[in-house]
């Protein structure tokens, strides 16, 4: 059995917009239509929703599109939904669009009378939803209540759940145990990694989508889910009863995870260079790196590597807070609203004071921790070691802050992208912070953007990455040092000679 490269973390999966839809508003007397029947009429409170959603753009997003330019994609996205052609004139019709009555009423006159296929008033909806933000930058979508909350938890390191990454069993049509998260329930509970999901508190999975599993899967911290799960080539399933828990989990890596538990987190070789490597942006990384900062003074290191590569987040204040914690003074950053900028300053309570410092980077070092590395480049407090991140890259991406909204009666949310980061003297991370971005004019402008490296080093794969979702990482190499190392990283290897250069100088 080989798991599907859809595979997602039951801890970061969205649902669908159809879920978010039918979430909102029970649609069970408005039936899917056969091609000759009528479209289900307009579902009610649609026309609110959409000026409602609107609202939130025009007064948070950092560069939104006129509120016309909005509500014209909605209409466009529900009518190809629909497989009809767009009404002669709808342009100017949304042009002169200046109150919510008339919005409402256009809404009432433009939604379709019919459809050339079978549509259900859900999917028309969810069209028109995507359609509305499609024009917005910062890739924004639409939560709900639920999803908000399962956001917090993660951003917070207080996922409740079995703690699992579910994966597709491709032969089966059924979810599939990708990942069992150490100590977790579903560890605790005995579940094995490989295992196919067979039932859900008695609900076959057969051809059950991933994220219908996950969302099945989800519940209130302390009820619990019965799972029905077979190994592979196993005649039998085992049942398992699991009570939904938080469990925190490491964000900080070293280089070998001990036995006893914990991690060492000295390289192999005659140099006292430690390592560390963040896998996730959590509320507690900065507290773990202070913890196991101890760890490398009492086992004699003088020099640390720190690995980023791999690693995505738009955690800014998780951000604000490591940048301090590695940085003895100066600017770690400013974020910029529609309102203005705020500068970031570190103050004097570093940690690892005056060690020299090689921090990993490439082209998967994404958001609040190019940030991070532009901080410590800046302020000449560490070499930073690989390949030049993303925001460096030409094409739309990184570089935003995105902030979690709201919408009307606090039922749905938006999250959007409300700042974007720059560096201390002003330098954007990114370029590419319009919806439509214009040309480069010079090599020199697009040098401008993203982290590149002090000591450049030809990529290589840190992990895999799922599209969307948190990479799920290699072990770092235990035998980092000269021809030793299994399998060799140029980037760690660069590293240590600029290390051990330092330490020798010192």
């Amino acid at each position: 059995m080989k798991p599907s490269v859809q595979m997602i973390l039951t801890c970061l999966i969205a649902m669908s917009m159809t879920a978010l839809v039918d979430s909102r508003r029970a649609i069970a007397d408005n039936p899917s239509p056969t091609a000759s029947t009528p479209t289900p009429k307009l579902p009610p409170g649609l026309a609110k929703l959409t000026g409602d959603i609107t609202d939130v753009v025009l007064e948070h997003h950092l560069d939104p599109p006129a509120r016309q330019q909005m509500i014209l994609g909605g209409i466009k996205a529900l009518y190809r939904a629909a497989d009809l052609p767009v009404p002669a004139g709808l342009s100017r019709r949304v042009s002169s669009l200046t109150t919510p009555e008339q919005l409402a009423a256009l809404l009432a006159d433009v939604w379709p009378k019919s459809t050339k296929k079978p549509i259900s008033a859900s999917q028309l909806e969810q069209a028109l939803l995507q359609g509305l933000l499609s024009s917005v930058s910062g890739d924004p979508r639409l939560m709900t209540e639920k999803e908000r909350k399962v956001s917090e938890q993660v951003e917070g390191n207080r996922y409740v759940g079995l703690h699992i990454a579910l994966g597709m069993d491709d032969q089966e049509k059924r979810p599939s145990m990708h990942e069992i998260f150490e100590g977790g329930p579903a560890d605790r509970a005995g579940v094995k990694k490989d295992g196919v999901l067979e039932q859900i508190d008695g609900v076959d999975t057969k051809g059950m989508l991933i994220n219908e599993a996950v969302d099945r899967l989800r519940g209130a911290e302390g009820t619990s889910v019965t799972i029905k799960v077979r190994q592979p080539k196993a005649p039998d399933s085992r049942t398992y009863t699991i009570t939904r828990r938080q469990h925190p989990h490491p964000t900080v890596q070293g280089v070998r995870k001990r036995s006893s538990g914990g991690w060492d987190v000295r390289l192999e070789g005659p140099d006292p260079i430690g390592y560390l490597r963040i896998i996730e942006m959590a509320a507690s990384t900065p507290h773990e790196l202070r913890k196991m900062a101890p760890q490398l003074e009492r086992e004699g290191d003088r020099a640390l590597v720190l690995d980023l590569r791999g690693l995505r987040s738009d955690a800014v204040h998780t951000a604000i807070l490591l940048a301090d914690s590695l940085l003895e003074s100066g600017p770690i950053g400013r974020v910029k609203t529609a309102r203005g900028v705020t500068t970031y300053q570190a103050d004097s309570d570093a940690i690892l004071r005056g060690w020299p410092l090689a921090v990993l980077v490439d082209v998967d070092t994404i958001g609040a921790v190019e940030w991070i590395a532009a901080a410590l480049q800046d302020n000449h407090r560490a070499v930073i070691v690989g390949s030049p991140t993303m925001s460096s890259k030409i094409n739309p991406g990184p570089g935003f802050v995105n902030s979690t909204i709201p919408v009307g009666d606090g039922g749905l949310s938006v999250s959007l992208a409300t700042g974007s980061l720059e560096r201390g003297d002003g330098r954007p991370l990114s370029l590419f912070d319009r919806p439509l971005p214009t040309m480069i004019k010079s090599r020199d402008e697009a040098l401008r953007a993203g982290v590149h490296p002090d000591h450049q080093v030809a990529e290589t794969p840190s992990g895999r990455m799922i599209p969307g979702y948190q990479r799920l990482r290699q072990n770092p190499p235990s035998k980092p040092a000269g021809e030793h190392s299994n399998p060799p990283d140029p980037a760690l290897l660069k590293a240590v000679e600029i290390l051990r250069a330092s330490l020798k100088k010192a």
